[in-house]
C-alpha cells in the first residue's frame, strides 16, 4: 500500500502538476484581470482585501510578478487546470481509506475545505477541483495497476518483504 501511494504521488505531480498543467494552461479568477484586462474580477480582490486575505494576495503578486519578469522563481506558476492542491487533497483521502480509516471522515473534510477555500481566494473555478480529484482518481488506478505489474514482472512486493527463513524463534 505505502508504495501505491508513494506512486501515486510522484505520478500525480508529474501528470497533473506539469504535463496537465501545461497542456491545459490557464489562470484562476485571481489573474484574469491582469491577462485579460477588464474588471471582471476586481470585487473578488477587493473582498480578499476586505477580509484580511493577505498573504493569498501577496502570494498571487508574487506569481503574477515572476511571470511578468520572465525570470520565473519558485512561485513561477500561475495554472489552475488541473487543481494539484484538490488532487493531492483526495489523495490524502484516497491513502487514508487504506492505511487509516479512521481518518477518512477528516480527510473528505479537508478535500472540501481544500476546493471550496482554493475558489473562495481565486485560485481555481470550481471545475479545476474537478479535473484535478478526476485525475487523482484515475491516477490512483494507474498506481494500483503499476503496483501490480512490478510485484509480478519483478517476483518481489514493493518494498521487499523481509527474509525470515533463516530466522529462529525461542
Amino acid at each position: 500500500m505505502k508504495s501505491r501511494a508513494l506512486i501515486a504521488y510522484v505520478l500525480a505531480w508529474f501528470l497533473l502538476g506539469v504535463v496537465a498543467a501545461t497542456v491545459l494552461s490557464s489562470a484562476g479568477p485571481i489573474f484574469h484581470d491582469r491577462i485579460l484586462g477588464g474588471t471582471a474580477f476586481a470585487a473578488l480582490r477587493e473582498t480578499l482585501q476586505s477580509r484580511g486575505a493577505w498573504v493569498a494576495l501577496a502570494e498571487s503578486d508574487k506569481m503574477w510578478a515572476s511571470l511578468a519578469s520572465g525570470q520565473p522563481g519558485i512561485v513561477a506558476g500561475i495554472s489552475a487546470v488541473p487543481s494539484i492542491h484538490v488532487a493531492i487533497s483526495v489523495w490524502i483521502l484516497l491513502v487514508s481509506r487504506e492505511m487509516a480509516p479512521r481518518a477518512v471522515p477528516y480527510a473528505a473534510c479537508y478535500v472540501v475545505f481544500i476546493w471550496v477555500a482554493s475558489v473562495a481566494l481565486g485560485w481555481h473555478y470550481a471545475t479545476d477541483g474537478l479535473v484535478g480529484s478526476l485525475g487523482m482518481l484515475g491516477i490512483w488506478s494507474i498506481s494500483t495497476r503499476l503496483q501490480a505489474y512490478l510485484d509480478h514482472r519483478f517476483g518481489v512486493c514493493f518494498p521487499p518483504k523481509a527474509d525470515t527463513s533463516g530466522l529462529r524463534l525461542p
